[in-house]
């Protein structure tokens, strides 16, 4: 049981000093009364998105939190009336939090973005990277068959023969190789693009709002 002395401490508390002293001891004690709303923001782009956004506020223009809302929608409640009609700071609260709702999902879908932008641009590097290394564990190779053609002059001339083929077939290779590189990394290039243009589709995003209810409430 509270005594005298601790209720009138919580009563001469700010509002949102008393929301932190404890939400449900301090709605049953206190006289809180105003207006709450209830919208629904339904979002598409990567998913389907669907949110309930609550506004209210009290008599005395105080805008209460989402954690005080919900436990104050935990309280048992009854209809005793008709809303009031005067919604005007209200409206202005639920404008602004159907807009910072918004402005959540898209944050959510432009960190979606860059990191798939990222993914992207590391799988391209990655098969350049690749192509790169071929062509030059292939050089390696030329230049150790070389080296030892240079070396080989004790063998029989069929033997240097052979060996000067496989090194002329190997550097028409390398060549090709060479040139196939560049039209390969724009293939991987433009393969990157629609990749990224994919995402962009999937991110064309749409947004719609619907205003469910309002109440006025009194907490006694």
């Amino acid at each position: 049981m509270y005594t005298n002395h601790v209720k009138k401490k919580i009563e001469d508390m700010h509002l949102q000093e008393r929301i932190a002293y404890g939400y449900k001891k301090v709605i049953i004690l206190m006289m809180i009364s105003g207006l709450l709303s209830i919208d629904k923001l339904s979002y598409t782009a990567i998913s389907d998105e669907e949110h309930l956004v609550f506004s209210a506020i009290t008599d005395d223009g105080t805008n209460l939190d989402d954690e005080t809302i919900n436990a104050m929608l935990e309280l048992p409640a009854e209809v005793i009336g008709d809303c009031p009609t005067d919604f005007a700071a209200l409206n202005q609260l639920r404008q602004q939090g159907l807009a910072q709702r918004q402005r959540l999902a898209e944050e959510n879908n432009k960190q979606y973005y860059l990191a798939e932008c990222d993914k992207l641009d590391a799988y391209s590097e990655d098969l350049k990277e690749g192509l790169q290394h071929d062509l030059k564990d292939l050089k390696k190779l030329i230049e150790e068959k070389k080296k030892a053609f240079r070396a080989s002059t004790s063998l029989p001339l069929a033997e240097m023969l052979d060996m000067k083929d496989e090194i002329n077939k190997l550097e028409v290779k390398y060549k090709k190789m060479r040139r196939n590189l560049c039209v390969r990394e724009d293939e991987i290039d433009e393969e990157k693009e629609r990749l990224q243009d994919e995402v962009r589709q999937k991110l064309q995003d749409r947004c719609t709002t619907g205003h469910i209810m309002t109440i006025g409430f009194e907490i006694v």
